[in-house]
């Protein structure tokens, strides 16, 4: 294929695919090491991606939460920084989402964030994932892999204290997590 067609067929992509193509490539930068996910957030990232979650195309907005939880899956500090840019909303209202493959990622994003600090776990059930994480375990059309993204967000939210504990519990996430445990061993 000559260079020049290669180019015009990445100039002729929508708007859409262009965003979904950048947000994927940094999030493949982001997700190798964290000094790459800090030059990430330094080059300017964050704003976009979180921008993009709440964008009208579904591989977009699973693309920025890919991105989002590849950037704060390396370390307190750049979990904090996308608590502190407004990054827990977005994620909470991706999980919502019923097809679009958001899901996942989103709530692999809030897991990693949970799992870095107790304070930052705490911001995460303020933004009423929980609801939300349980409401995702007692759909019983959810498929395998967000059932289990779901479980394992929930633990790393209930992993620091009798209070993120309660928060879990409170929420009746228990009973489906028992249930679903038993279903699958």
């Amino acid at each position: 294929m000559p260079p020049h067609s290669l180019l015009y067929s990445l100039s002729s992509r929508t708007p859409a695919e262009r965003g979904r193509s950048t947000l994927c490539a940094l999030g493949a930068v982001a997700s190798a090491r964290a000094e790459l996910a800090e030059a990430t957030v330094a080059g300017g990232a964050l704003p976009p991606a979180l921008l993009h979650a709440g964008h009208d195309s579904a591989p977009v907005r699973r693309a920025a939460a890919c991105l989002l939880r590849d950037i704060v899956k390396h370390s307190v500090d750049l979990a904090q920084l996308v608590v502190n840019t407004g990054g827990c909303g977005p994620l909470v209202e991706l999980l919502s989402e019923g097809a679009g493959g958001s899901r996942v990622p989103a709530c692999m994003a809030l897991g990693y964030i949970a799992g870095q600090s107790d304070q930052l776990a705490m911001a995460v059930i303020e933004a009423k994932a929980v609801v939300i994480l349980v409401e995702i375990l007692q759909n019983n059309e959810c498929e395998d892999a967000e059932l289990c993204a779901a479980a394992w967000t929930l633990g790393h939210i209930a992993k620091h204290s009798p209070q993120h504990s309660l928060a879990v519990a409170v929420a009746n996430a228990l009973p489906r997590l028992l249930q679903v445990s038993n279903e699958h061993y």
